[in-house]
């Protein structure tokens, strides 16, 4: 029994003495040519096999990898004329790993660090605006070889650009500067092509696009920055119509709604017409109904545009109206000449036709534009508001004019009592229909009361022969 015991332990020791990473015969090297490699990329690895600094040909190594989660057992290879086997590593994921290497004809093996780095992937992006405000969004995913990636789910953002604003804007008008969500979780994957196709609601003018992929393998080294043309729109503010053209006024808006200052051109019946100072001018041609397309070409900064605008001339549009006078009789009154017109409503129509209707008798002074009707003595007026009486004496002189129409113009003046200076208060005036109103100088807090010279209006009204 002690005999069998003896033997075992020396079996043992010799066990330990082949595994060992020292050599029996120490002049036999086992090495790794790299302990870095890049998933998806140089993930080949060379096993070196030598006695005395020479190559070991047609002789069998094997390479194990191990790590906490990963147990990668390599093929047995022969090595070559070199010295050499060489193991590719492609599907191993990236961390950190103990890379063995064994050498069975003389029990000898050697070991090394060996890290998988991140698969360097590219993204590129392809917006298309769509109606209705849309974007389609194509993003391709390549590795660092413009390989297509297959399966992959990603996340894609939209950051404001370094010292700037990203811009997105949407149908109702409103518009977001901040950032937001491209591509969000993982039910979208890249199709056969590497390709993810997606549809969002509003237009992507301004930003920095990133990406973020869920698997583990690749990081997305690139960002995208974009700087797309702004929205425009285009606004009819106004149209009417003449004789020789139809008028469109127009705006330019941007998408906040201020004013571009850029001109547009029109297209009816397959004539050009271009705008300026916000107008276009289309000629009245044959009586039918009209399609214009108004079109913004855009510039540097912002997008072409288009509106669609109908109408239809039927010749019964009018083009003219006016009032025209025809003298009735000259008179004189206070010593100035009126003259008594009668007054009528012109319409004209777009086909030719014109009509004339009588409006009212209108009388207005020819042989000067304004005089004095009468100055009357000083009369007590009532006064409320604070007036001090340095200022006012306790009367106002009144001069009336007659305007030779409708109206009397009462002018109230005060004086100072230091120099006797006069000084404009305030007015009254006297209408033939509403009888009379009152107004006041704010200045000198002056206000008249409501029945003010209600009997001085009466009496010019019977002198003017109301």
């Amino acid at each position: 029994m002690k005999k069998l015991l003896i033997f075992l332990s020396i079996l043992i020791l010799i066990g330990i003495f082949a595994l060992s990473p020292v050599n029996a015969t120490n002049n036999i090297t086992l090495s790794l040519n790299k302990n870095n490699i890049t998933y998806g990329e140089n993930s080949d690895v060379t096993i070196t096999l030598k006695e005395n600094g020479t190559p070991l040909h047609n002789k069998e190594v094997k390479l194990d990898i191990y790590s906490s989660s990963v147990n990668f057992f390599g093929e047995t290879k022969k090595t070559n004329e070199k010295g050499k086997a060489t193991f590719n590593l492609s599907s191993l994921p990236t961390g950190y790993y103990n890379a063995r290497m064994f050498y069975y004809d003389n029990y000898f093996y050697n070991q090394s660090d060996l890290k998988v780095n991140y698969g360097k992937a590219k993204a590129s992006i392809n917006l298309e605006n769509l109606a209705n405000y849309r974007t389609k969004i194509t993003i391709k995913l390549t590795d660092n070889h413009e390989n297509p990636l297959k399966g992959y789910s990603l996340d894609s953002y939209l950051n404001p650009p370094y010292k700037g604003k990203s811009l997105v804007v949407y149908k109702d008008g409103s518009w977001i500067e901040d950032g937001i969500d491209l591509i969000s979780g993982n039910d979208l994957k890249t199709d056969n092509n590497g390709i993810i196709t997606t549809i969002i609601d509003g237009i992507i003018c301004k930003g920095e696009i990133s990406f973020y992929l869920w698997d583990g393998n690749y990081k997305i080294t690139n960002t995208v920055l974009i700087n797309n043309k702004i929205p425009s729109k285009i606004k009819i503010t106004e149209t009417h119509l003449n004789s020789y053209y139809y008028f469109i006024y127009y705006s330019l808006l941007n998408h906040k709604e201020t004013e571009i200052n850029k001109q547009l051109k029109a297209i009816v019946d397959g004539k050009t017409y271009y705008g300026k100072n916000n107008l276009l001018l289309i000629p009245v041609g044959e009586f039918k109904k009209y399609t214009v397309k108004l079109l913004f070409d855009g510039d540097s900064t912002y997008a072409k545009s288009e509106y669609t605008h109908t109408y239809t001339l039927t010749g019964k549009e009018i083009v003219k109206d006016q009032i025209t006078g025809k003298l009735v009789k000259k008179f004189k009154k206070f010593g100035h000449t009126y003259a008594k017109y009668k007054i009528y409503n012109i319409i004209a129509y777009l086909n030719g036709k014109i009509k004339k209707s009588f409006s009212h008798y209108e009388t207005s002074l020819y042989s000067a534009e304004k005089y004095k009707l009468f100055k009357t003595a000083n009369e007590k007026i009532k006064i409320n508001g604070f007036i001090p009486s340095i200022y006012l004496k306790n009367k106002l002189r009144i001069k009336a004019y007659y305007d030779g129409n409708n109206d009397i113009k009462l002018n109230y003046y005060f004086q100072y009592k230091k120099g006797g200076i006069s000084k404009l208060a305030g007015y009254i005036k006297i209408h033939k229909y509403k009888t009379y109103y009152s107004w006041y100088n704010k200045q000198f807090l002056l206000s008249f009361s409501s029945n003010l010279n209600k009997k001085l209006a009466i009496k010019y009204a019977r002198i003017i022969g109301w």
